[in-house]
């Protein structure tokens, strides 16, 4: 905070509390000192003075005696030019202040058990729909909150055992602001997101957080720490002088100040820090030894605390849930803010808010976990939700922009993102379990195949990796090409395709390669059936290879260079071409059907025990795998997620227009 804003801060301060005959020259001492103006601290009765010197001092007159009045005043001199300086800043911004709609109001919307406010010297105790002003302190008792608003933008919750006063609150058309300061207790906040013009600053007796837009809480313990927990978003944090810790050589006091300042850290979601009081460190500190004491400071995020150890959680899951109900429009934001740092707990939301959540859903991959009975809905920016369709289980968020769909893995998701990550999430939970860099991605690009308790993990710059379902790197091996396709794990060897038509073999113990085959064209696609491969060229060619022989037993052509992609099931090859043609082989390049759905494939098919599943531009098919015959079709909705998944009796996608849709089979 600028100087200019400490000192509105201070005389919004006493125009709120509207009393001066108790006011110690030491409160006004304090407010000069960081507008380098000084004077002697003096006990002083300034309501006089004030009625004295508003009819005869204007901002023009300030403006001429600013200059003249910085440098350190006599005792004599004392009182005029700090009053007259009061005085002009009040007449400033007394206009504006008094502006209908200028001065905020908070909103009592839920209280409990016994709250006490002091307003102007004299205490009450508010009920549910009263106004809190700037200048109010709030005091709880044992057993008891009280959840307050402010404009649209934030809501406030002040736990039991707890003081909190409004040092300012503004709501005008220039911006909104809001003050806090907390000495005992805890609180918990949701701040929407700010316009460029608000500010929300909380202030602690070791530290000042700004608020841009997150859910978080504040807590001071017995041992005169301060606890920041963030659920989502982020604040920033900086240490400050305390108030019971007087400092008075200046030029130390602006040294700690600007090192805080320098010093300040960002708090991201799932995060904690501890900052402790220091008050020996702080006592011990001069300017002479202040390179080498200031060090011994702990800063914001020297103490970390798991996210899975949040002492408010609790208290934030009431939080939210009350919060719902009086704000219809952040219902679907606040249902999502309840994530990972509640392993054990899931969001109950009611169907309409629900149905409203499930609509909106716009995700790049969808997953469904029989096991868990969870679908799993991953956005391309990172954006991780999982619901039993009945409720929003959790959520979570990876950095970076999604490159490639998710493998499940028992009960883990692993997926990477740009930023050359892999990631292994909790699917009960939601939880980051691990991360590790994969090398040789530059685009994000990463082909993950899943074996076992292990993935393969191929990059387009030629480099595969075996990783360990616990993160383990198993081995890697650096290949002299551009990977052309996601890797093929088959009995004691794993291969890939590079570019100009070559596949490699390599063992898959160590990642030592063993053979390496050329072919005559580049190969885009391949699958594995006991210990053949068959391989789809470029040019429309597939090839059946055996790798213990190194050749290639038969060739069929498709005579269409539009293929999609080839699988294998049940020991026979499907084709698939982007034009929506389909063909059936045996493992001996033996035809055994060809359909044309008439419409592009634009997903992943999908195999049951019976049925293929096809989504194509605008239809759904489901094709009998014995025959190739089409048992139903319906027009759908256009898919926004890269892929359809199923469970027994459902079909999983992600419509444009409906959000997550199910169709039964």
């Amino acid at each position: 905070m600028n100087p200019k804003s400490e000192l509105l801060a201070i005389i919004d301060n006493l125009l709120a509390k509207k009393r001066f005959r108790h006011t110690r020259s030491s409160k006004l001492h304090l407010m000069f000192d960081r507008s380098e103006l000084h004077f002697d601290e003096k006990d002083f009765s300034p309501e006089e003075e004030l009625v004295r010197f508003r009819k005869e001092l204007t901002v023009t007159a300030l403006n001429k005696r600013i200059a003249w009045w910085k440098f350190k005043l006599s005792p004599f001199g004392l009182m005029i030019p700090s009053f007259a300086i009061l005085l002009i800043m009040i007449s400033v911004t007394l206009k504006n202040f008094q502006q209908p709609g200028n001065t905020g109001k908070g909103i009592i919307e839920n209280l409990t058990g016994r709250v006490s406010v002091f307003r102007n010297d004299k205490q009450f105790n508010p009920d549910n729909g009263s106004s809190l002003s700037q200048g109010d302190i709030i005091n709880t008792d044992e057993k008891s909150n009280i959840q307050f608003s402010v404009g649209n933008n934030s809501i406030i919750k002040i736990i039991e055992g707890s003081s909190v006063s409004i040092s300012r609150i503004i709501d005008s058309s220039d911006g909104k602001v809001l003050n806090l300061s907390i000495t005992r207790g805890g609180m918990l906040l949701i701040i929407k997101k700010l316009a460029i013009n608000d500010s929300i600053e909380i202030k602690t007796p070791s530290s000042m957080a700004t608020v841009r837009g997150t859910v978080f809480g504040i807590n001071l313990n017995d041992k005169k720490e301060t606890l920041f927990e963030v659920y989502d978003g982020k604040i920033q944090v900086k240490r400050t002088i305390p108030d019971e810790i007087s400092i008075k050589d200046k030029m130390l006091k602006n040294k700690l100040d600007m090192y805080f300042s320098e010093n300040a850290v960002i708090i991201e979601k799932n995060n904690a820090y501890r900052i402790p009081l220091d008050e020996k460190t702080l006592h011990s500190i001069n300017i002479h030894n202040f390179n080498e004491h200031v060090k011994e400071l702990k800063q914001p995020g020297i103490v970390v605390i798991s996210d899975s150890n949040f002492l408010m959680k609790n208290e934030i899951l009431d939080f939210i849930k009350t919060a719902q109900k009086k704000d219809e429009s952040s219902r679907p934001y606040l249902s999502l803010v309840a994530k990972s740092f509640t392993a054990s707990s899931t969001l109950e939301m009611p169907d309409p808010l629900f149905n409203d959540w499930k609509n909106r859903v716009r995700a790049s991959f969808i997953e469904f976990i029989p096991e868990l009975n969870l679908l799993i809905n991953i956005s391309e920016f990172g954006l991780i939700e999982a619901t039993d369709l009945s409720k929003l289980k959790w959520s979570n968020k990876i950095t970076g922009r999604l490159t490639t769909g998710p493998v499940i893995i028992g009960k883990k998701i692993l997926l990477t993102n740009s930023e050359q990550m892999l990631y292994c999430i909790d699917a009960m939970t939601g939880r980051i379990l691990w991360g590790r860099g994969i090398e040789g991605a530059p685009n994000g690009h990463i082909w993950l195949i899943k074996e076992g308790n292990t993935v393969y993990a191929a990059t387009a710059n030629g480099s595969l990796y075996k990783i360990g379902i616990n993160g383990e790197m198993l081995w890697k091996s650096t290949l002299s090409n551009e990977i052309s396709s996601p890797p093929l794990p088959g009995k004691d060897m794993v291969f890939v395709s590079i570019k100009n038509g070559i596949i490699i073999g390599l063992d898959k113990t160590n990642g030592i390669k063993i053979i390496k085959h050329k072919f005559n064209s580049p190969i885009i696609s391949m699958t594995l059936s006991g210990n053949h491969i068959f391989a789809a060229s470029l040019y429309g060619v597939l090839y059946c290879y055996n790798p213990q022989r190194d050749e290639v037993q038969w060739r069929f052509n498709i005579a269409v260079k539009s293929i999609y992609n080839i699988y294998t099931y049940d020991e026979h090859v499907y084709i698939f071409n982007t034009d929506g043609k389909i063909t059936k082989l045996n493992t001996n390049g033996l035809l055994i059907w060809k359909i044309d759905l008439g419409n592009a494939i634009s997903k992943k098919p999908v195999f049951d025990e019976k049925n293929l599943i096809i989504a194509t531009d605008r239809t759904m098919f489901i094709i009998d795998k014995k025959n190739g015959g089409i048992s139903w079709s319906v027009v759908i909705p256009n898919i926004v997620s890269k892929n359809i998944t199923v469970n027994k009796n459902s079909v999983y996608f992600i419509s444009d227009t409906k959000g997550i849709t199910v169709l039964k089979k």
